[in-house]
């Protein structure tokens, strides 16, 4: 083992030669060759494989020795072991394939590599996500742009149903946003709760996000399962500033989700003072029904939010 960790090709060849156990694992199941692999180490790894080293051995998570070499960007190793026949296709136990690993980590070469040996670019690991979803995910611009050129399904979905522009949203990755979009993403998708890109941004607070999705059209009065739309969530949230930009676009103050419920009455269940000034003084109907007939004050007062029930009272 330690010779392997060490590169250490003479001690190796000579430990095989006395009898030494090639497939001897370490406490989290990995043999000479995945420790190999995953250093680095070409030359140890060729005459493991020479020697008779199992290929497709696997550590305690399912990782093999091309996985290994594949997130840790070694190149050579990954197309040495490409080309005695490792299994490209091969999943860790969360279902991590070379190439997703290799996404994941942001090892561009490797990426282009395994698209260019037939990897296969749609396979999801258990969480429904492709190699695409996973360096969006993460945030490597580079690995993206290489995947869509190559024809990536830019629409893929994990298993919340989040598209790889609905991740680059969630994680604030802007660059990618306006790179999924220019090269055709869907900016209306939605995943298992309705949410749009729009809609994740609003309740992140990603505002810079927000200001891209609007300026290309997004729908600003799009709707989530529960029938909230991005001013509802943002008075909730009480993120005023989002409030503001919102509604200086038009976003519709008196839009209503699946209860009636007002973003006013929103701002005051939540305790948002200041956004509740700032919805009034833009106009918000402070007598507003919601479909069992509460205003805006009776939420206030419900939640016991003291201020709120003052103000409302004054006007």
């Amino acid at each position: 083992m330690h010779a392997s960790k060490n590169g250490q090709l003479e001690v190796v060849k000579y430990l095989i030669s006395v009898g030494a156990n090639k497939e001897a694992k370490t406490n989290d199941g990995s043999t000479p060759l995945i420790i190999a692999s995953e250093i680095g180490f070409l030359e140890v790894v060729k005459y493991l494989i020479s020697a008779g080293s199992d290929i497709e051995a696997k550590d305690q998570n399912g990782y093999t020795p091309l996985m290994f070499a594949s997130a840790k960007g070694h190149l050579e190793v990954v197309k040495y072991l490409i080309s005695v026949g490792a299994n490209k296709e091969a999943k860790t136990n969360e279902g991590h394939t070379s190439l997703i690993c290799s996404s994941i980590e942001g090892q561009l070469e490797v990426v282009k590599y395994l698209v260019s040996v037939g990897a296969n670019k749609e396979a999801k690991n258990n969480y429904g996500y492709t190699s695409l979803s996973a360096a969006t995910n993460n945030g490597h611009f580079e690995v993206v742009k290489y995947l869509v050129s190559v024809g990536a399904d830019k629409e893929a979905k994990t298993t919340y149903g989040q598209t790889p522009l609905l991740r680059a949203s969630i994680n604030g990755q802007l660059k990618i946003v306006k790179y999924l979009i220019s090269a055709g993403a869907n900016k209306e998708a939605k995943d298992n709760n309705r949410y749009t890109s729009l809609l994740i941004a609003t309740q992140l607070g990603k505002l810079n996000i927000i200001k891209y999705l609007i300026s290309v059209g997004a729908n600003k009065e799009a709707k989530a399962i529960d029938g909230k739309n991005p001013l509802t969530i943002a008075t909730v949230l009480g993120n005023l500033e989002i409030v503001q930009y919102l509604i200086s676009v038009g976003a519709n103050i008196e839009a209503k989700n699946e209860n009636g419920t007002t973003p006013l009455m929103a701002a005051a269940a939540g305790g948002n003072l200041e956004v509740v000034k700032y919805l009034i003084s833009k106009g918000a109907k402070k007598d507003a029904k919601d479909i069992a007939g509460s205003t805006a004050l009776f939420y206030a007062s419900a939640n016991e939010h003291l201020e709120i029930v003052q103000y409302l009272s004054s006007l």
